[in-house]
C-alpha cells in the first residue's frame, strides 16, 4: 500500500464550560441563535462532520471533555465518533490518538500531575472507542523530553509536534522522526505543516 501524500488532522477540543456550584453550562448571549457555545460548535462543526462522513477520510482524536459533553448533551454525534473508529476511519484509523485528559500545559506540571493526565486521557478514549490508544495529542502540542519519556513509559508510540519545535535544520514534515527519550525507550513524532495548517485553520476560502 502506498503510503498517504497529505494527512489531514482534526483536534476536536472544547474546554469545560460548565459552572461548578451548578454543574450546568450557563446561557452565553454571544452564542446566539444557540444557548451557549457548546450547543453552538456542535450543531456547525461536530454533528456536521459527524453525518456527512468527514470522519472516515480524516485522521482526529477528540478531547476527554468534549467526549464527557457530547456523551450528556450529544450522544447521538459521539456515537457516530465511535462508528467512524470502528470503521476505520478518524482517530488515525488505525493506532488511535487520545488526548491528556484536561488542557493542562504538560511540561509545566509536576512529573505526577502529568503521569494522571496521560493515564486519565488513554483510559477516557479506551471507554469511549473500546479500544486502547497507541498515540497522543498534546494540549498545544507542548511537549519535553520528559513528558516524552512518561507517554512512552504509558505505552504511547507516536504524537504529532509542530515544526518548530524540532532541533532539525532541514525538517522534512513528510515523514515520521524517531526520539530517543531515555531508558531504552523512543517515540515517534510527526511534524504537521505550519503555514498549510494556519490557512486552514483561519484563512477565509
Amino acid at each position: 500500500m502506498s503510503r498517504p501524500r497529505l494527512v489531514v488532522h482534526a483536534h476536536f477540543y472544547q474546554p469545560i464550560r460548565t459552572d461548578p456550584f451548578t454543574g450546568h453550562v450557563p446561557p452565553d448571549p454571544s452564542a446566539a441563535p444557540f444557548r451557549d457555545w457548546n450547543e453552538r460548535v456542535t450543531a456547525e462543526c461536530y454533528r456536521p462532520n459527524a453525518e456527512a462522513g468527514t470522519l472516515e477520510h480524516v485522521s482526529w482524536n477528540l478531547g476527554p471533555t468534549l467526549t464527557a459533553y457530547l456523551a450528556d448533551a450529544a450522544p447521538g454525534v459521539l456515537a457516530a465518533f465511535a462508528a467512524s473508529d470502528r470503521r476505520g476511519g478518524g482517530a488515525a484509523g488505525g493506532p488511535g490518538i487520545a488526548q491528556s485528559f484536561h488542557h493542562s500545559i504538560l511540561p509545566l506540571a509536576a512529573v505526577h500531575d502529568r503521569r494522571t493526565e496521560i493515564a486519565w486521557g488513554l483510559r477516557d478514549f479506551e471507554h469511549r472507542f473500546g479500544r486502547a490508544a497507541k498515540a497522543m495529542w498534546l494540549p498545544e502540542t507542548a511537549a519535553d523530553l520528559t513528558t516524552l519519556r512518561l507517554m512512552a513509559e504509558a505505552g504511547v508510540e507516536a504524537t504529532i509536534l509542530a515544526p518548530w519545535q524540532a532541533e532539525a535544520h532541514h525538517l522534512d514534515n513528510r515523514q515520521p522522526y524517531r526520539v530517543d527519550v531515555g531508558g531504552g525507550r523512543h517515540i515517534t513524532v510527526l511534524f504537521y505543516d505550519a503555514d498549510l495548517s494556519a490557512a486552514v485553520s483561519f484563512e477565509p476560502a
